[in-house]
């Protein structure tokens, strides 16, 4: 997972990004980034829930969930901004 996750974080970083087109580019930058940010979250509740920090185990997952769900919206954005151009 910490692997997969310094994954997305360098190709975010390098800016090796996807060119599906005028003005896309950025738009993938910030799903990759938004990734990264909901397997942070997920890898931070795996972690707090074995060391039994259920509270903060939940705080994360909620935040994953959330993130999650924005990432969709963003995503089905993008997809619907790719077909129409």
């Amino acid at each position: 997972m910490l692997i997969i996750l310094s994954y997305f974080r360098t190709l975010g970083n390098t800016g090796m990004m996807i060119d599906l087109g005028e003005g896309v580019d950025y738009e993938i930058y910030k799903i990759i980034t938004m990734i990264g940010w909901i397997i942070a979250a997920l890898i931070g509740a795996v972690l707090f829930a074995l060391l039994g920090f259920t509270g903060l185990a939940k705080g994360f997952a909620a935040i994953a969930k959330i993130l999650f769900y924005i990432f969709l919206v963003i995503l089905a954005i993008v997809l619907i901004v790719n077909l129409l151009s």
